[in-house]
């Protein structure tokens, strides 16, 4: 039985949280999330037994209540940042993935369009 050679791209050197070829890790992981992006939002609910919008609303009433901006990094498909907005407790979102098939499978909730959550596709490691 042959092992698989796209194991090798999750080890992690030992001592440290680098993985042996970060690109190879950053393209399989883009890839995944990519492929997933239409049933993202299902499977979310569905795992997590409705929780996570329960965890959402939570994380949400924690915001300072004159909160201007929020920049949701590894926004996925944009829960997060359009339920502060939907709350009132920040008035402008930046949505941020490094999948921009996730930030796409968002534009029907509101991302990326005129008025709503701007969505940009980014590294959050690579932000200043």
């Amino acid at each position: 039985m042959s092992q698989d050679p796209r194991a090798d791209i999750h080890e992690r050197d030992r001592g440290d949280w680098t993985v042996a070829d970060p690109g190879a890790h950053d393209r399989t992981v883009r890839g995944m999330f990519g492929r997933i992006a239409r049933v993202y939002d299902f499977m979310n609910h569905f795992l997590s037994l409705n929780r996570d919008k329960a965890w959402r609303r939570e994380l949400v009433a924690r915001l300072d209540r004159d909160t201007w901006e929020l920049l949701d990094l590894c926004a996925g498909t944009g829960d997060l940042g359009l339920e502060a907005l939907r709350s009132g407790r920040c008035r402008e979102v930046i949505a941020l993935d490094f999948t921009h098939a996730m930030l796409r499978a968002g534009a029907k909730k509101g991302l990326a369009r005129p008025g709503g959550v701007p969505a940009v596709t980014a590294d959050a490691r690579c932000c200043p």
